[in-house]
């Protein structure tokens, strides 16, 4: 129920009893605490049921002689066995336990364990109450143990506790059956006072066994900041997302009214071809004696008219590598668009004659300043790597007098080459510029790169 008012921004605050009139003013102290409290839900469900438990409690010792049927006690021995700190972290405040006689304790022959439902132990009944109990329990009477508070679990007291409420039932030495049994005025009331067993108390249980696990060490916090961070994000994510789909809907409405009132355009260039030559015709249907101007081209913009049929054509010229051409066509205040992608490759011969050898010692000056230009290249291979469909080269570009090979540039293909150490290949492609990669030693080697289109081994 708390978490379905925590979107109130104060409502769950209401619910735990924790409200505060700043609170409420600020909106949850600008945000920030509401936030927090998303986190904290639990433990103050666990508190305010707590709460609500002893003040019941309470009332009823009250309301009773001092010969009351209702004990009020601590467990003891709670960080004598491994698993008992874990045990009473995920205990819960009315929670049912179990008082059993320890008749092989060989300390005290009174002895009382305090079990959960399970029949794990807790602790014990503190020696001076086992004394006054125990021939009790030896008698056959019946008692009901409720947990009122666990306590401890912070950095300055780690360590936990559990205060529980003892309930004297009945007298007889065999327990009664469901039709027998009269429940007394003190177990009336604390019935109608123990708290809802709801979702919100299973995360209170498991989120005090975390906290009571983590809350001396800084991993919790560590934890806890960046779980925060991730739903800050999240919200952020959500809200940018709603608000870049509004906007979407929005373009989409106005781009539907413009082709509505706008003029009617269609290309009969495919988009997505691919084409061998610079030059280029664009062809395309239009109205009668619309203006068309064409963008995305080498010599854009190209403006024509459409004919008496509302045919186009354009003649364009291409940049190398893929063009997006947005074709427009105006009339009488009215406009149209469409638009479709060519893309201009070179056919082998034509690329491999384009690109030209460039002397190492200027390349290397300035790789920058090339960048962009066909380059050629004899060489001899000194490393080559293939990984994932791609080759990487080390190649020596330059040839002395007595038949060694210097100076390296860095060469990349998009695939696989035969050829090894020591092999003499040429290489066509395009300078991209500089590579910088750290050796085996740790210095960083910056050479001239080219991103090779064909290579052709010379001598495996």
């Amino acid at each position: 129920m708390a978490y379905l008012l925590w979107p109130t921004l104060v409502g769950h605050r209401w619910y735990v009893g924790k409200v505060s009139p700043l609170y409420t003013l600020t909106l949850g102290y600008f945000g920030i605490m509401w936030f927090a409290d998303l986190f904290r839900i639990p433990v103050m469900v666990r508190e305010y049921n707590s709460y609500l438990y002893q003040r019941r409690a309470a009332q009823v010792t009250e309301a009773r002689s001092p010969s009351s049927d209702v004990i009020f006690t601590k467990v003891v021995g709670v960080t004598k066995g491994e698993d008992r700190q874990d045990l009473i972290a995920y205990l819960k405040a009315g929670e049912e336990l179990v008082l059993k006689r320890d008749r092989e304790n060989e300390f005290d022959k009174n002895a009382i364990k305090v079990l959960n439902k399970e029949g794990e132990q807790l602790g014990w009944i503190n020696r001076e109450l086992a004394a006054e109990l125990a021939p009790e329990l030896d008698a056959g009477r019946e008692f009901k143990a409720l947990v009122t508070e666990v306590t401890g679990g912070t950095e300055d007291k780690p360590t936990l506790g559990c205060n529980i409420c003892l309930l004297r039932l009945g007298e007889s030495s065999k327990p009664l059956t469901t039709a027998e049994k009269v429940e007394t005025p003190t177990e009336k009331a604390l019935r109608w006072a123990e708290p809802t067993i709801s979702v919100m108390e299973q995360l209170a249980r498991t989120w005090d066994g975390v906290r009571a696990k983590w809350a001396s060490s800084k991993k919790f916090k560590v934890l806890t900041a960046a779980a925060a961070i991730l739903v800050i994000v999240a919200l952020l994510s959500a809200i940018v997302s709603k608000k870049g789909g509004e906007e979407t809907q929005t373009s989409a409405a106005v781009t539907a009214e413009t082709e509505e009132k706008g003029l009617s355009i269609s290309l009969k260039t495919p988009s997505g071809l691919t084409v061998a030559s610079p030059s280029y015709t664009i062809d395309g249907v239009t109205e009668p004696g619309a203006r068309i101007t064409v963008l995305g081209c080498a010599n854009a913009p190209v403006r024509v008219q459409a004919d008496e049929d509302g045919k186009f054509s354009a003649g364009l010229t291409m940049n190398e590598g893929t063009n997006t051409l947005t074709v427009t066509a105006e009339k009488d205040g009215r406009r149209g668009s469409a638009s479709c992608s060519l893309t201009y490759q070179l056919d082998e011969a034509s690329y491999k004659a384009q690109c030209k050898a460039i002397e190492f010692k200027v390349l290397n000056k300035n790789p920058e300043a090339y960048k962009g230009q066909k380059y050629f290249a004899t060489g001899q291979v000194v490393q080559i790597m293939e990984n994932f469909g791609t080759t990487d080269i080390r190649l020596n570009v330059t040839r002395d007098q007595w038949g060694y090979w210097d100076d390296t540039i860095y060469v990349t293909f998009k695939g696989t080459v035969p050829a090894y150490e020591d092999s003499i290949i040429r290489v066509w492609g395009e300078i991209k510029g500089s590579y910088t990669y750290t050796s085996v030693a740790g210095w960083n080697i910056t050479l001239p790169w080219v991103e090779a289109r064909y290579i052709e081994v010379v001598q495996p």
